[in-house]
């Protein structure tokens, strides 16, 4: 039987081998002991394992309760069938049977399957299933869990039939298929033709003692008079203790002598870890486990396993190595190696079950804890294959362990190599490539197929994977477990690195055509989205009448046909490579009347967007990768390019003008292949020019010649009203020389200085001590910055603080701090720092106050040299005030008239 007392340890024969189950380690309470029998004891799933009920005949049925204690050892492809009864004209007079999400009930081809009740292999699992067919309500208890509903179906069930245990009738006592028979323990099984309590019902799923009244129809009380026995069945007196007990932990024995770090790989490969026992008892139950191996390794010191704790070298104590938490229990007999801080556990006569410390480096037999029971997982073999998909960890053949099948198959160590066998056929196997023998079949290895349905020729090799990994992860090719977030990210999370290998993003299928355009399933033309980015306007030429300017071009489309693979939510870190031949639109262009325009591409770089979910993972592929389909998820191509066009100007009101330039981009194909659509323009570029300002720039589609485009058109003011407004309102004021004009600024929200003029630059670093703004004041690098002040005199700034004009004298003006207090001058000639009088300040630079005064002069040149609204100028540049500022902006319609009047 599979749970074990104390450390005896089950020797069974299965699919022509012995081999031990493992030990599980519990505390039996009770010697209460109850009938069972294990189905199909000799692992092999088949229709010849049955029980036939051959004692009262049972009667009608008009109420019934069936419960029973469950430990499934395989499930079935179908049905796990635990009863099947039959009467003549009806097959499926009464059906109890389990599929690994739900219990299925059938009464006379009425399905009452409950949907609940879910299980999994090797626990105990404690079943009772109540139904009136009078109130047509069932009542199923599993474990810990009670599920309630209504059913419709017949009166009763009928009389007279034949009633077996672990195979579905098809015929009355025939008809049976292994793929819907039955491979568990059952204990103390009984059919009542009453429905219990829900006391009675509780007290069976409890464990607890129980002695109904009358007794069941059919049970286990009298195997030699009421069943008939056929095929492997073993009878067995189950410990009812252990029925009711919490999942116990358990041990397999790899005898291989591997360092700590191999010890720690292998453990997490197969989904254990290393014993670390925290009490004398565990300590024990590690000996009693390990008696049978003695034989089977050693190192210097005679036997001794590796232990999952670590030294702590400052404070000598020992923590467990993969969680950290502390270890209080200690049995050291001496402390051997003391520069060492792992331990093992000793296995010899004179120490036997004492510690030590070793070198993590010496290698050692290693055994691995199970909490519960791993399933590992196959991945590669093709959708017909008779393998399981799912093997258990569990037990072990001679000194190495076994991997049982799900539901018909079974890997296990053959002398030579690790051999995977289909149970009910012996030859149809698969045999893993060994180059070393203490090689295991997780991760990515090599297998020679025999008999198979894989369409693959007899002998011939495939690669598959066998892993523990669960959901989320990727499996490494020496079977490691990573997050699949790890997954080609630039950045080698593997022991072998292979999770950076085979990083493409684009999958293409052998039938892609990359010259073709994406089809679409309706036979519309392609959509492709246009972005245009300008980035820098270089020059309007009223000369050549032509326009140059630099742009980005941002193509956005979808290609059904791929696939995506390790797809990131920045699109920056899903590149697709160079030569990878995927189609891209292409597009050529012209001016506003059609002529060509001269176009130097400056590089292409292909992204992909993620956009839609990743696709179901496929166990037929080989690894946990993650694929995107081509439909739901953007490609981008990012296009950089230097544009020159003509532009056929009007100068009747030079210099007055507002000129227009228009660039179409047009698609090489038809209307009915493909379309273009526009996603709009961004404007990235400073808008002032030398003798133009850019006042707007803009998108549209349009088609011409059958086929889409997608037209930019630029807006030019020229900047001759700037310079004529500005000289007029300095003059009205009188202070400002016509030598010094308004610098220009550049536009609110861009940070970039270049296009100012060497004259006017940008003003000094405002982290500048003040006793460092004049240190040079003949260097010609030292400048101040002049700007007109909102109130109407001209202002400078110097570092952090604003001077104004205190004289003037031809091109050498005089400053003075516009601090009333402070001595502070400054004399400039041609906006350069000749000599600064006092430099130090006597005070503090007022917070806010050059930006505020740089704002409101910007603000002003603004309304004087755009048509924007002022209203729109206003909140614009009010958006950039910042917390501390508002005491030194002025109110808004006082910043309104100002600009009305500077328009005017």
């Amino acid at each position: 039987m599979v749970f074990v007392a104390g450390g005896m340890t089950v020797m069974m024969l299965e699919a022509g081998c012995v081999w031990m189950l493992p030990v599980f380690f519990f505390h039996v309470t009770t010697a209460q002991t109850i009938p069972g029998v294990r189905l199909q004891a000799d692992g092999i799933p088949t229709n010849e394992s049955v029980l036939t009920w051959v004692g009262l005949q049972v009667p009608d049925i008009p109420h019934f309760s069936f419960c029973a204690y469950l430990q499934f050892q395989r499930a079935m492809s179908i049905y796990d069938t635990l009863l099947s009864y039959a009467v003549p004209g009806s097959y499926n007079e009464l059906y109890i049977g389990f599929d690994i999400q739900s219990v299925v009930v059938e009464v006379e081809k009425y399905s009452l399957t409950t949907g609940k009740g879910s299980y999994t292999l090797l626990r105990w699992w404690r079943f009772c299933y109540i139904h009136s067919f009078e109130t047509k309500q069932h009542t199923l208890y599993w474990n810990d869990e009670v599920f309630s509903g209504t059913s419709e179906g017949p009166d009763m069930v009928r009389g007279g039939g034949l009633l077996v245990i672990g195979q579905d009738q098809d015929s009355m006592g025939g008809g049976y298929t292994f793929s819907q028979s039955l491979n568990a323990v059952v204990g103390d099984l009984r059919l009542y033709n009453r429905t219990l309590t829900n006391s009675e019902a509780l007290d069976f799923v409890s464990c607890k003692e129980t002695h109904l009244d009358p007794q069941p129809l059919v049970s286990f009380s009298d195997f030699k008079n009421n069943w008939k026995i056929e095929g492997s069945i073993n009878i067995e007196n189950l410990n009812l203790a252990d029925i009711c007990q919490k999942e116990p932990s358990f041990l397999i024995m790899f005898p291989e002598a591997w360092s700590f770090s191999q010890a720690v790989a292998m453990c997490n490969n197969v989904g254990g870890s290393l014993p670390v026992p925290i009490s004398a008892r565990e300590n024990e139950n590690i000996l009693s486990f390990l008696n049978p191996y003695i034989p089977y390794c050693s190192d210097a010191h005679g036997y001794s396993i590796a232990l999952g704790m670590l030294k702590e070298y400052e404070t000598h104590s020992h923590h467990h190595y993969k969680t950290g938490e502390n270890i209080t229990y200690s049995n050291f007999l001496y402390r051997r190696d003391e520069d060492s801080n792992c331990v093992a556990i000793a296995v010899t006569e004179d120490d036997y079950g004492y510690w030590y410390y070793s070198k993590c480096d010496l290698e050692l037999c290693t055994i691995c804890n199970f909490t519960s029971v791993t399933h590992l997982k196959v991945r590669g073999l093709c959708d017909e294959s008779l393998f399981d998909r799912t093997y258990l960890v569990l037990g072990q053949s001679g000194e190495k362990p076994v991997f049982r099948g799900f539901s018909n198959s079974q890997l296990q160590w053959t002398g030579t190599t690790w051999t995977l066998t289909y149970l009910p056929e012996n030859n149809v196997k698969a045999t893993m490539t060994t180059n070393f023998e203490d090689e295991y079949p997780v991760g990515l290895r090599q297998w020679t197929t025999e008999g198979d349905r894989c369409s693959l020729q007899q002998g011939s090799s495939q690669f598959l994977v066998i892993s523990a990994c669960q959901d989320g992860q990727y499996t490494c090719d020496d079977g490691t477990c990573i997050s699949i977030d790890h997954r080609c990210d630039l950045l080698a999370h593997c022991p072998d690195l292979s999770d950076e290998i085979n990083c493409n993003t684009v999958k293409l299928s052998e039938t892609y055509i990359w010259e073709l355009p994406p089809p679409l399933p309706d036979g519309s033309p392609t959509p492709v989205s246009v972005l245009v980015n300008i980035t820098s306007v270089r020059d309007v030429s009223l000369i050549d009448l032509s326009i140059s300017f630099d742009m980005i071009l941002m193509f956005t489309w979808r290609d059904p046909r791929l696939t995506f693979q390790h797809l990131r939510d920045n699109m920056d870190q899903n590149p697709v490579r160079e030569g990878v031949g995927v189609w891209h639109p292409e597009v050529f262009m012209e001016d506003g009347d059609g002529s060509s325009v001269d176009v130097q591409v400056r590089g292409r770089q292909t992204f992909v967007r993620r956009v839609g979910p990743p696709n179901p993972d496929i166990p037929t592929r080989l690894k946990e990768d993650q694929q995107f389909e081509g439909s739901k998820n953007d490609m981008v191509e990012i296009r950089p390019l230097t544009v020159q066009s003509i532009c056929q100007f009007d100068l009747t009101m030079y210099p007055f003008d507002v000129q227009e330039c228009r660039v179409l981009i047009r698609s090489t194909l038809s209307t009915s292949r493909l379309t273009l659509l526009n996603e709009g323009i961004h404007f990235l570029s400073g808008r002032r020019l030398l003798e133009y300002y850019v006042k707007e720039s803009k998108t549209v589609e349009g088609e011409k010649g059958g086929k889409t485009h997608v037209t930019v058109i630029f807006t030019f003011s020229n900047l001759s009203t700037y310079y004529i407004s500005g000289t007029l309102i300095s003059m009205e004021q009188h202070t400002l020389e016509p030598e010094l004009p308004l610098p220009p600024y550049p536009e609110p929200g861009v940070s970039s200085y270049e296009e100012l003029s060497y004259d006017y630059p940008p003003p000094p670093s405002p982290y500048q001590e003040p006793s460092e703004e004049y240190s040079s004041p003949s260097s010609p690098n030292n400048h101040c910055r002049i700007i007109s002040a909102y109130r109407g005199n001209v202002e400078s700034v110097f570092g952090p603080h604003l001077f104004t004009k205190d004289k003037q004298k031809k091109e050498q003006v005089y400053w003075k701090c516009m601090n009333r207090d402070c001595s502070s001058r400054v004399c400039t000639i041609n906006g350069n720092v000749i000599k600064g009088h006092n430099s130090p300040h006597n005070h503090p630079p007022v917070h806010g106050q050059t930006e505020v005064e740089v704002m409101l002069s910007a603000m002003k040149e603004r309304a004087a040299t755009t048509a924007e609204p002022i209203s729109h100028i206003v909140n614009t540049f009010y958006a950039q005030d910042e917390v501390g500022w508002a005491h030194l902006v002025p109110t808004v319609d006082a910043v309104k008239r100002t600009l009305r009047r500077v328009r005017q």
